[in-house]
């Protein structure tokens, strides 16, 4: 839908917020900058991942594709 924004990551993962600024991130343990993507990446206490959309300003969550193994 057009005009809406993404949810917070509060909303998103719960728990404390995230942080806003390139000092938070790197005092933050959870947060790290990737070389692959030149992004940066935080992990949830629940284990959900986001990456830093420096567009918008705000913490997007990683979609991930896992393929299923057959069993």
């Amino acid at each position: 839908m057009e005009g809406m924004e993404p949810p917070l990551p509060t909303e998103v993962g719960g728990g404390p917020s995230f942080p806003t600024t390139r000092e938070e991130f790197e005092a933050d343990p959870r947060v790290s900058w990737s070389r692959l993507t030149g992004k940066w990446l935080l992990e949830a206490d629940d284990g959900t991942e986001f990456e830093y959309d420096e567009g918008i300003k705000r913490w997007v969550p990683v979609v991930c594709f896992r393929p299923r193994l057959a069993g």
